[in-house]
């Protein structure tokens, strides 16, 4: 398997180039794919606005002598088809920066398919009949979020594969394409030569009660061909990174991507270790496909991608994660049973500078999906655990559509079911959508610090209120990680302190906040301010919580202000206003009731809201389950 080092050939190193093509081999002659690099966008436009197109004037130069493949305004180049003659004209023009050649790349190792097995019983999951997929959607907490009326509506996924036949098949019957590209041949047929594409379609949004049912059956999908079969998979990076582009110019917010691209070496091409990838390089920054990857996570699209289906066989790598899976910002996700084991194919980390991946698991062993026209069938892989995984990112972000690719991440992070003992085979373990839902309210992160000889699970982290106050308190595991969940809204101290050693770390959160991880770093203990109390204005946590049919909120005010009127708003997840009421106030406490239904009368839908209590320019916020 392969990728080359992506490597500049400055013009006047034309030595390079005739590295590359020997004149006793017909690379001569025959064209063959290269990066051409620019040194700027134009004139009239600044070299660094990854937004601006490649100037048109340089890609007329440059295919009028050799043809153009594609182009890359994240990157300013363009791929061409040129002979060595070619690339040496091409090396001569005043505005090129360099050349590169484009990387052969041979992805995720197959699986065979597992084939029918033994029929299971038919499941129901609150009012969704998921059939035979109830288990992948159930292991991840998808099912839950179904019933709070999140299923990935709003949200635009970009898929990128191989191919993506058989759309006329019944699970497909309510999705909803708004784009498709394909990058391979130029057109938006995308049909390809295998049904791999639309199996990881299905695993995502297919929509078939009592067959199949994907997480993010309700979101919307954008069809990128980047993977050419015939060649076993084998295709070429500068495909991946144009449909990254094109994702991001349609505005989707996910790219499920069930592709990744290791060592592989051109039998075309004489053996050269100094322009192969290295295992040193699986570092998440040095590849282009990692580093288009990491461009896009910046822009705002989370990308979900495979680890890899590589542990236990003897490649070039033995076992390790695929790019771009090696992305600091990319979600890389691994495969386990229905049992919660990783399975024995599940690609490994860590990165080659010593990071955690994958980052998540979900089912990725007889996960069901379609098959051909009108079939069901179950299959393995990385490829198919992937799609569940980014069926839950489009719920977040249905919910959370304020959220970046760190808070998701984040979110799914410790939603783990090893958030604080997390590895390089399982990550931080098998997703929990329910958990991931409340991260803005969870306080998650880890302490590291040179003990000196100290254990680090003796650290004691302790959350506090405003007052000084202990909320929350524990020792770290033996990692050093820690997480406290469902905290109210407000400003909190959380701080790290050795119990034998005179060592502690503090920072302030306000929360809720844009799910991150807080590290904390143990230092010779020093003396802290204390945070000023913000006032008395207190609202405690809805009762029940889900509620049927409402909830009820109780609430104190400042004494000597026990008048007037309590200002209250549900909004939904959408940030429509469900219901507003004033409540008059009698007394320093109080309580708001909330009979779940909107502002005509009429009961509203399972789901999750969110009730803004203010009092004298003074908002509290506190979500609300309602569960019919």
């Amino acid at each position: 398997m392969s990728l080359r080092r992506f490597r500049q050939v400055i013009v006047i190193a034309v030595v390079a180039a005739e590295s590359v093509f020997s004149a006793t081999t017909p690379e001569r002659e025959h064209p063959r794919a290269w990066w051409v690099w620019f040194v700027d966008k134009g004139p009239e436009q600044r070299a660094d606005d990854d937004s601006a197109p490649v100037f048109p004037a340089y890609l007329a130069r440059v295919h009028g002598i050799a043809p153009v493949r594609t182009t890359t305004r994240w990157f300013n180049g363009a791929s061409v088809l040129a002979s060595e003659e070619q690339l040496a004209a091409i090396m001569e023009l005043p505005f090129v920066r360099g050349v590169a050649p484009v990387l052969p790349l041979r992805g995720e190792r197959p699986l065979p398919v597992d084939g029918l097995l033994a029929a299971e019983r038919p499941a129901r999951s609150g009012a969704l009949d998921y059939g035979l997929s109830l288990t992948q959607n159930r292991m991840i907490g998808a099912d839950s979020l179904h019933a709070l009326g999140l299923n990935g509506q709003g949200v635009l996924i970009a898929v990128l594969d191989e191919g993506f036949p058989y759309l006329t098949h019944p699970a497909f019957q309510n999705l909803q394409i708004a784009a498709r590209r394909d990058f391979i041949d130029g057109d938006t047929l995308i049909v390809g030569y295998s049904q791999h594409g639309s199996q990881v379609l299905s695993c995502l949004g297919a929509y078939q009660p009592g067959a199949l049912i994907g997480p993010a059956y309700g979101a919307r999908f954008a069809l990128a061909r980047t993977e050419f079969g015939p060649t076993e998979t084998r295709s070429e990076e500068d495909y991946w990174l144009r449909a990254a582009e094109w994702a991001d110019s349609l505005g989707a917010r996910v790219i499920s991507s069930s592709v990744g691209y290791n060592y592989f070496h051109d039998p075309n091409l004489p053996y050269d270790p100094a322009t192969d990838y290295s295992l040193s390089e699986l570092d998440g920054k040095t590849s282009l496909i990692t580093r288009a990857a990491q461009k896009a996570a910046g822009k705002g699209i989370v990308v979900v991608n495979c680890a890899g289906n590589e542990r236990g066989t003897p490649s070039y790598w033995n076992g390790k994660l695929l790019m771009p899976a090696d992305g600091d910002s990319v979600i890389a996700v691994g495969a386990v049973t229905s049992a919660g084991t990783v399975t024995s194919f599940s690609s490994f980390g860590p990165t080659a500078d010593g990071r955690i991946k994958p980052d998540i698991v979900a089912l990725g062993s007889s996960v069901r999906m379609i098959s051909e026209s009108t079939g069901y069938t179950w299959a393995s892989g990385t490829s198919y655990s992937t799609p569940l995984i980014a069926g839950v990112v489009a719920q977040l972000l249905q919910a959370h559509p304020g959220w970046d690719p760190i808070a998701v991440r984040t979110a799914l992070r410790l939603s783990g079911s090893h958030a604080l003992e997390p590895d390089t085979t399982r990550g931080w373990g098998l997703a929990n959508a329910v958990k991931a839902l409340a991260a803005d309210s969870a306080v998650f992160g880890k302490v590291t610090g040179d003990l000196s000889g100290g254990a680090m699970n003796q650290t004691f982290v302790n959350v506090l209120d405003t007052a000084g106050i202990v909320v929350r308190s524990g020792l770290v595991s033996p990692l050093g990680w820690f997480l406290y969940e469902k905290l109210q809204p407000g400003t909190y101290r959380v701080r790290a302190e050795h119990a034998t050693l005179s060592m502690s770390a503090e920072t302030t959160l306000v929360l809720p906040m844009l799910p991150r991880e807080t590290h904390l770093v143990l230092k010779p203990s020093v003396r802290v301010e204390n945070v000023p109390h913000p006032g008395a204005f207190w609202v405690g946590q809805p009762f029940p919580n889900p509620g049927n049919p409402g909830t009820r909120i109780a609430f104190r005010v400042p004494s000597g202000s026990a008048s007037g009127y309590l200002g209250a708003r549900v909004f939904s997840v959408n940030g429509q206003v469900v219901r507003e009421m004033h409540v008059p106030i009698s007394g320093t406490n109080g309580v708001f009731a909330w009979d779940g239904s909107d502002s005509s009368g009429r009961p509203v839908a399972s789901g999750v809201y969110v009730v803004r209590l203010s009092f004298q320019g003074v908002t509290t916020a506190r979500r609300v389950v309602i569960a019919r």
